[in-house]
């Protein structure tokens, strides 16, 4: 393995499998339904775990993180009303807990890869474990500190569709 670059979650599931005796699909699921709430579309789902397996094994470890579907009522922590995360309680020397956020409705004129750009930079507002509370938030470093995540993540293709999209759709 290259030293600069991390197991991920995917590798880290599949090497737990094989030592247990399970598939990774059945990790996979399991794991998923902790951490997708039921009303998500299989659309959304889906697009979540491709990005989830695509992050580095850790990336997650300071918190607890839940995807939900509805729409994004706080402009202050959202992506144009796209999709938000939102840091619900922090407590010292516990887990972070999370809500990720998307809106199915507002997503659907996107692609897959423009979505999975939007799911990777929520995800990595979770691995800042920056404050999303605007009393105290800084949005210029929240927003540049998740894109810079992303990218190094490998979604930069993902993130070129997206903007590609949304320039389209100012213009349209």
């Amino acid at each position: 393995m290259n030293a600069h670059r991390m197991r991920t979650v995917h590798e880290a599931l599949r090497a737990f499998a094989a030592d247990s005796g399970t598939t990774v699909e059945v990790l996979i699921e399991a794991r998923l339904a902790e951490l997708v709430a039921r009303d998500v579309p299989a659309r959304y789902r889906a697009i979540l775990s491709e990005v989830w397996l695509r992050l580095p094994e850790g990336w997650d470890s300071h918190a607890h993180w839940e995807l939900v579907a509805g729409a994004i009522d706080d402009p202050g922590v959202g992506n144009e009303y796209l999709a938000g995360a939102r840091l619900l309680k922090h407590e010292i020397d516990a887990l972070q807990h999370w809500e990720v956020r998307i809106d199915p409705t507002q997503l659907a004129p996107f692609s897959d890869a423009a979505v999975r750009w939007i799911v990777a930079h929520e995800l990595a507002h979770v691995a800042s474990a920056l404050p999303t509370d605007r009393m105290i938030r800084d949005g210029e470093l929240s927003e540049d500190r998740a894109d810079h995540f992303a990218l190094v993540w490998g979604f930069g293709e993902e993130h070129a569709a997206f903007e590609r999209e949304r320039r389209q759709s100012f213009h349209a």
